[in-house]
């Protein structure tokens, strides 16, 4: 699949978004929790478009997911969990043992001890215990004939939602499995299947979706957070509204060629994994020379943090996550070619 510019601008935005909730505590820093589910609108739109006109077999896609996914989270999660072994009084409110750090690398939903809230032992790795349940929803869907797959898919996590709905979401795993945000992955399911097939809005209506989907971000963050059941309404349908149009006037040649921005969005993972240890050391630097912990969220501090945070997420994906990449797709090449030869 040819890489859209439009999905690499769309990445960027969204994790820097994350990264500015995490480092703010002010009314707008309530834009960024929407990078969240701008990454699940993207999620479903790429699988879309990566799938819909190649044959690709439930394993074969279930393990280039993994191969993408896995290593990066993994490396953080156990750099953490050995920080915290080493250095247990830097990390008070971090609630450790064995079994969290293997229930978080697999992508088991769980409960924090400490803070109730079911998250994994690298905090925003929350939203990997969607994508892969997502991930597991797409292989399933592949065995099924093309014309029935959205349909499918749709319908499955639609009926996952409703459920959560009617009934509760009490367990670690319902709280996921049955969550309304897997509506997000639909609905990048849906954008994708339309911008395929070519039905996607002229240029000024894009520019116009696109306009309407920033006010909307911006308008609902001012509004403070939106409670659980109005999420979808505040930061996913505008998260949708702007993959669609901006993926709209790239379509139109209508989209600025942005090399920056593009980097950003090529190490988005890489900056979403690891912008939390920037966050920690630069508030504990802030704390021990400025004297003020208050000042960590301080305009200038905010903007630092942002751009540290960035640097290190492009040297992460540069020294880090690519090696690993390249790495596990050479070994899968010369695992396959044994077998490729005996045919």
């Amino acid at each position: 699949m040819p890489q859209l510019r439009s999905i690499q601008y769309l990445r960027a935005l969204a994790a820097l978004l994350v990264v500015f909730f995490h480092a703010t505590p002010v009314r707008i820093g309530l834009v960024g929790e929407a990078g969240v589910d701008i990454f699940f609108v993207i999620s479903g739109f790429v699988m879309w478009i990566a799938t819909a006109d190649r044959d690709v077999s439930p394993v074969a896609f279930f393990r280039q997911r993994i191969i993408r996914v896995v290593p990066l989270y993994w490396f953080f999660t156990l750099l953490l969990a050995g920080a915290a072994f080493l250095a247990p009084q830097a990390f008070p409110r971090l609630a450790m043992s064995g079994e969290r750090v293997v229930l978080s690398l697999l992508f088991v939903p769980h409960r924090d001890a400490g803070t109730g809230l079911v998250t994994p032992l690298l905090v925003q790795g929350w939203t990997l215990n969607y994508e892969m349940f997502f991930y597991l929803l797409m292989a399933a869907a592949l065995v099924l004939p093309r014309r029935w797959r959205l349909d499918a898919l749709i319908a499955t996590m639609a009926v996952l939602a409703a459920t959560g709905a009617l009934f509760g979401r009490e367990t670690p795993a319902a709280s996921v499995y049955l969550d309304s945000l897997l509506l997000e992955f639909a609905a990048g399911l849906a954008l994708g299947a339309l911008w395929t097939s070519g039905q996607v809005p002229e240029r000024a209506a894009a520019l116009r979706l696109v306009g309407l989907s920033l006010a909307v971000l911006i308008g609902s963050a001012f509004l403070g957070a939106p409670a659980e059941h109005l999420r979808l309404l505040a930061w996913g349908l505008p998260g949708a509204g702007l993959v669609f149009g901006l993926a709209a006037l790239e379509r139109h040649g209508a989209l600025p060629r942005l090399p920056l921005l593009e980097r950003i969005g090529d190490a988005s993972y890489a900056l979403y994994l690891s912008h939390t240890f920037v966050i920690s050391v630069i508030g504990k630097l802030v704390e021990r020379l400025l004297g003020d912990p208050a000042l960590k969220t301080a305009a200038p501090i905010v903007l630092l943090t942002l751009l540290a945070a960035t640097v290190v997420g492009l040297a992460v994906h540069r020294g880090i996550e690519r090696p690993l990449l390249s790495a596990l797709k050479g070994a899968r090449r010369k695992a396959l070619a044994p077998a490729a030869q005996g045919r």
